[in-house]
């Protein structure tokens, strides 16, 4: 069911989904990231790596979505908590990082140098999951941040159930962003 969604996707490079829970946004975005990421080297459209914006209780069912589509362990890495800022900071520059890094608004913040290189040296597709949190159009610090990172993305894709829980309003930065 959600073929035509992933080919829409993986054809645009940029799109929201405003799918109700367990309509299958996750599946959608691996669909499109696969497609993407198995263009040849010199297409303009090829991405090899994605950034998950979202929740922390998201990461999880990003993992376990991956397993149930492609039938083995994501290569992934959380930028949490339990890592210094130091420690993610270096990360963001290594050459080998994983193909999926996992990380929450708040941390966008604090790594926005070096999330821009990593974006820089790397065909990203940057995925915001709970894309609501950058509503925000009266100069959030999370929305400026994470709307001065979209540039540098090779393919962007907004997630929420709910887009405009306060007016069509809500919607500006959503569209911003992608």
């Amino acid at each position: 069911l959600q073929m035509l969604s992933a080919y829409h996707l993986a054809f645009s490079q940029n799109g929201c989904n405003f799918s109700v829970p367990g309509a299958g946004k996750t599946s959608i975005v691996y669909g499109a990231y696969t497609y993407l990421k198995n263009l040849s080297q010199e297409d303009i459209k090829k991405v090899d790596k994605i950034l998950i914006v979202g929740p922390l209780n998201s990461f999880g069912p990003w993992e376990l979505e991956f397993e149930e589509c492609f039938g083995r362990k994501a290569n992934s890495k959380r930028l949490i908590g339990k890592m210094s800022l130091e420690e993610k900071r270096q990360y963001l520059y290594e050459e080998n990082t994983a193909e999926i890094i996992l990380i929450s608004y708040p941390s966008v913040y604090s790594l926005v140098d070096e999330i821009k290189y990593f974006l820089q040296k790397n065909r990203v597709m940057m995925v915001l999951d709970e894309a609501h949190k950058i509503k925000n159009t009266s100069g959030g610090v999370t929305a400026t941040t994470i709307l001065d990172l979209a540039s540098k993305c090779k393919a962007r894709v907004v997630l929420t159930g709910t887009p405009a829980p306060n007016g069509y309003d809500d919607l500006f930065n959503l569209f911003k962003f992608i």
